[in-house]
């Protein structure tokens, strides 16, 4: 049951304050949107009509999860919106406000206002600039005896006026806020076919050394980076480390992989937004999977867009990406090396606040870059609509088609071919601790299968969790269909080849402190051709895991 007065009361000591004679008192006078979720460094909460006071020592982290706070303090009112965070620091004038993400705005006590952006401060104690027309203070007898004498240039007197000056001129602050949090994560993994290959034959004969199971120990360390300069700038980034060793074949399975992104986003004038972002992947792909056996291979990729609100109800985007594959294996590198490009965007309007629909042009690019002529050309044209959908569903669904030109086609084909495409992702929440998503998906992808050029993709997945206190638990399936439109002949069998790939699972994880986590989890994947049965498998992993996340 609320109480007329919140009090929080934190366990780090404060130190006295000018500006109130003890700790730092935080007083909420006012919820523009009736409720508030605050989190105080790794304390939730939440505050109501009626909550008015939090009581908070200095060195401590206020953050608006949602809703929004005016509070006062010193005189000075603070107005802090979702997503927004700022901090206490005790000073010998009194309190400093310090804004860490979003934006803070300040109401000071002679009415003049400030908004301070990520990383800048504010003394409270510090007496702001008098308003325009305010008397200023009464002129000594030496200024009037200067005024009046005759103009002149005294050498010895600009001196001392500029070494006066340099006395007083204070040391510039730069703060920049740099949020860390870095990462560790150990998973102990039993894989009953590492090598995803069919069982042995009844004439004894294995493909890809046979079946083999083993224990996996996985190692991911690493750490995410946020740099928000101001509110109209920031900087993201992440790195990751991935360290895989196989108790069978060590030699030619264990594996240590790499990948980094940057994430750079500007929010201007007038509702623009542009944004950059550059990822590296150094992997090692699954053995026999559809493109490679067990080969390190790089993929780079940088991507732009600029998003703009003309009006009320008009958005438009221009973006652009390119992509690098490179193989370290010469026979592999012969037949998959390539960049692939594409630029376009997209006209939309608001058909509510959150909910944009849109039409969309690409103009992509695939090149080869080893001597395979497989280079291509596609125009895709897509109708979808994204955002919030409902008040309980978010996401995006997309249709359209692509129309691919081939620079050279192989005996019997068409270098021009049209294809159906779609994109589905909505996540429903029913209540807070429920989720449910959905994903449907047609596409095009690269092969090396004979003499097909491309597959063409077409599945679905779901997936639900729920939070019960600490523990989470999540179930999941899928379903794909891969077609392959060139005959092929293969281990004398000739015909179309088809996969069907099915998987599905379970999980719990369970939240012991806010930076500490454990889980378990089981999954099962399959895949049956109608091509020939060498590509099919089964395959079924069980893991635990322990996370450390700060």
């Amino acid at each position: 049951m609320r109480t007329a007065a919140l009090a929080l009361l934190l366990a780090a000591p404060a130190a006295p304050s000018a500006a109130q004679g003890g700790e730092a008192q935080l007083e909420v006078v006012a919820l523009p949107e009736g409720s508030a979720r605050l989190v105080v460094d790794e304390r939730s909460v939440t505050l109501g009509p009626g909550d008015r006071a939090l009581t908070l020592g200095p060195e401590h982290v206020v953050t608006v999860k949602s809703g929004s706070i005016w509070a006062e303090l010193a005189g000075t009112l603070i107005k802090a919106g979702a997503g927004s965070s700022f901090v206490f620091h005790q000073t010998l004038g009194g309190v400093q406000i310090v804004a860490g993400k979003g934006s803070i705005d300040l109401e000071l006590p002679d009415g003049w206002s400030k908004r301070l952006g990520p990383g800048e401060a504010y003394d409270v104690a510090t007496a702001a600039a008098p308003p325009p027309g305010a008397p200023g203070e009464p002129e000594s007898a030496a200024q009037r005896r200067d005024a009046s004498s005759p103009a002149g240039w005294d050498p010895l007197g600009a001196i001392a006026r500029a070494m006066s000056g340099l006395a007083a001129f204070e040391k510039p602050q730069l703060r920049l806020m740099i949020d860390l949090h870095p990462f560790y994560r150990l998973t102990e993994t039993y894989d009953s076919n590492i090598y995803l290959v069919p069982p042995d034959q009844a004439d004894g004969s294995r493909t890809g050394g046979g079946v083999l199971g083993s224990w996996i120990t996985t190692h991911d360390v690493g750490t995410k980076v946020e740099l928000p300069f101001n509110r109209r700038h920031r900087l993201d980034g992440v790195y990751a480390l991935h360290w895989l060793a196989y108790t069978q074949q060590p030699k030619t399975n264990n594996a240590v992989n790499q990948d980094f992104g940057i994430d750079y986003t500007y929010t201007g004038i007038k509702n623009v937004v542009g944004r950059v972002k550059e990822s590296y992947l150094n992997t090692e792909d699954p053995a026999f999977s559809e493109l490679t056996a067990r080969e390190r291979r790089f993929q780079n990729t940088l991507s732009a867009s600029v998003e703009s609100r003309r009006s009320r109800s008009f958005v438009w985007t221009v973006d652009g990406q390119h992509s690098m594959h490179k193989y370290l294996s010469p026979a592999l590198a012969a037949l998959l090396n390539r960049f692939e490009a594409s630029g376009g965007g997209s006209l939309g309007v608001l058909v509510q606040p959150k909910t944009r629909a849109y039409a969309a042009y690409h103009l992509g690019r695939i090149h080869y870059s080893a001597g395979r002529s497989n280079h291509s050309r596609t125009h895709r044209f897509d109708l979808g609509v994204d955002g919030r959908l409902t008040s309980k569903m978010s996401g995006k669904v997309q249709a359209g088609a692509q129309l691919r030109e081939h620079e050279v086609a192989p005996s019997g084909t068409d270098k021009s071919e049209a294809f159906f495409q779609t994109q589905v992702q909505l996540a429903y929440k029913p209540r807070e601790p429920e989720e449910v998503t959905l994903r449907v998906f047609r596409d095009v992808n690269e092969t090396t299968f004979g003499t097909n050029r491309y597959y063409v993709a077409t599945g679905a997945s779901v997936g639900a969790s729920r939070t019960f206190r600490r523990a989470t638990v999540n179930v999941f399936g899928s379903i794909e269909v891969d077609r392959y439109p060139d005959p092929t002949t293969s281990a004398g069998t000739t015909g179309l080849r088809r996969d069907d790939l099915y998987g599905g699972g379970a999980g719990l994880d369970f939240r012991v402190r806010p930076w500490l986590s454990c889980g378990i989890g089981y999954q099962r994947l399959e895949r049956r051709s109608i091509f020939s049965g060498q590509f099919n498998y089964t395959d079924d992993r069980t893991s635990v895991n322990l996370r450390l996340t700060f």
